[in-house]
C-alpha cells in the first residue's frame, strides 16, 4: 500500500540549503481545480514557503488555505498589472508562479517590470510564452525543427487537411487552454455547423490530424532551471476526465522525454514545460504544448519532482539540483474532494478592487 497524501509525501523531500527567512511565494491564479491550486499543494508542506495566493474569484479552497489570500482583477483586465505589483509590495513578495493560463501570458509580459522590483516570475520567458500559445504557429515551428507532430491547418484549410488524412480529424481554438473547445469531427456537416459556430463568437480555430488513440496518450512535464539545463522529467499515461487528467499512470520513457526536450529547445523553454502526446505509428506525437505548470504538478511532486520548489530554488537562489527519476508504475486516481469554511472567513480575502460577493442579493 503506497497511498500517502500530498503533504505527507512531499513533507518528506528536503530543502535545498538557503538562509533561515522564509521566502513569500504568490501563486496567482488557483481557483477550483486549477493548475495554480496544485502548485498550493505541491508547496504547502515545506515549511522554507510562506504561500500567499490570489485569484480573481472569492470562492476559493486555495485561498483560505493560504497564509494571506487576495482577489485580484482577471488577468485579462488592464488594472491587473497595477494590482500585482500593489500585492508584491504589501505582502514583500520574493517570487510569483503563475497558476492559470491567463496568468502565464501576462505575467510573462510583466517578468522585467516585476524584476526591477525585486520579484521573479518563476515560468518561461514570453518569446517562448507567445510562440506556444498560438497553436497553429506553434505546430509549424515544431514541424520546422524536426518535431513530431500531427498535420496542422488553419480552420478554413480543412477541407484539405480532410483530403490528406481524411476523417476524424480535430477541431479547436487556435489561442485555447487546456482541452476547451477541443472536438473530434467526423463529418463535412458537422465541420460546417462548428466552424459558424465560432465564426458568430469570433473564435479562430484550428483543424489537426486524429492521432493515436485514448489509450496511449502521454503527458511528459519538463522542468528546465534558470540556466536552461533539465532538472527532471516524468511522464504519465493519461486518461481525461471532464477536461482534466483523472488517471495516471507513471511510465517513465526516454522516447517521450526526448520529444519533449526537442519541442522545449526549439520554443526557448526555461522553466516548467509540458508537452501532450500520442503515440502515432509508434513515435511520440505532439499535439498540444503548456509552457507553464501542469495540472499534474502535485502528482509529480508526489513521484519525486517537486517542480515549483526545484524553480524556485533556481531562479531565486541560484541553486539546481538534479531530481531522481520517479518510480514507474505509480497509478494517480483523482477524485472531487470538498473543503469547508465558515462564510465569515471570506473576510481573510484582501480585495484590491471592490468587494465583489459570491452570492449578490437584489
Amino acid at each position: 500500500m503506497i497511498a500517502k497524501t500530498v503533504g505527507e509525501r512531499i513533507g518528506t523531500q528536503s530543502l535545498a540549503p538557503s538562509t533561515s527567512a522564509r521566502l513569500s511565494v504568490l501563486i496567482a491564479g488557483c481557483g477550483g481545480q486549477s493548475v495554480g491550486a496544485g502548485i498550493i499543494k505541491a508547496l504547502a508542506p515545506l515549511p522554507r514557503y510562506r504561500l500567499v495566493a490570489a485569484d480573481m474569484r472569492l470562492d476559493c479552497a486555495a485561498l483560505l488555505n493560504a497564509e494571506a489570500a487576495y482577489q485580484l482583477p482577471s488577468a485579462r483586465d488592464p488594472a491587473y498589472g497595477k494590482a500585482v505589483l500593489r500585492l508584491c509590495r504589501q505582502e514583500g513578495v520574493q517570487a510569483i508562479l503563475p497558476g492559470s493560463h491567463p496568468d502565464t501570458i501576462q505575467l510573462s509580459k510583466m517578468a522585467e517590470t516585476l524584476e526591477d522590483q525585486g520579484v521573479r516570475v518563476i515560468g518561461n520567458p514570453w518569446p517562448c510564452v507567445k510562440a506556444a500559445t498560438d497553436k497553429l504557429k506553434c505546430m509549424r515551428l515544431l514541424a520546422r525543427h524536426g518535431v513530431p507532430v500531427p498535420d496542422t491547418e488553419p480552420g478554413d484549410n480543412w477541407d484539405s487537411l480532410v483530403k490528406r488524412v481524411g476523417f476524424p480529424i480535430i477541431l479547436k481554438p487556435r489561442w485555447g487552454q487546456g482541452s476547451k473547445g477541443v472536438r473530434l469531427v467526423s463529418s463535412r456537416r458537422e465541420v460546417a455547423l462548428l466552424l459558424e459556430l465560432h465564426e458568430i463568437s469570433g473564435d479562430e480555430v484550428i483543424v489537426q490530424e486524429a492521432i493515436g488513440s485514448d489509450g496511449e496518450e502521454f503527458t511528459t512535464g519538463l522542468i528546465l532551471g534558470f540556466s536552461g539545463d533539465l532538472l527532471g522529467a516524468v511522464t504519465l499515461r493519461r486518461k481525461i476526465c471532464s477536461g482534466y487528467t483523472g488517471t495516471a499512470l507513471c511510465e517513465p520513457s526516454l522516447e517521450c522525454e526526448t520529444v519533449a526536450r526537442q519541442a522545449a529547445a526549439a520554443l526557448g523553454a526555461r522553466g516548467p514545460f509540458n508537452a501532450q502526446m500520442r503515440l502515432h505509428r509508434g513515435v511520440p506525437t505532439i499535439f498540444e504544448i503548456n509552457p507553464r505548470f501542469s495540472g499534474t504538478t502535485p502528482m509529480r511532486a508526489w513521484l519525486g519532482l517537486n517542480g515549483p520548489h526545484l524553480l524556485i530554488q533556481s531562479f531565486l537562489l541560484g541553486i539546481e539540483k538534479i531530481s531522481a527519476p520517479p518510480r514507474r508504475g505509480v497509478l494517480v486516481l483523482r477524485d472531487l474532494r470538498e473543503s469547508y469554511f465558515e462564510e465569515a472567513d471570506l473576510e481573510k480575502i484582501i480585495s484590491l478592487e471592490d468587494r465583489v460577493s459570491i452570492f449578490p442579493r437584489g
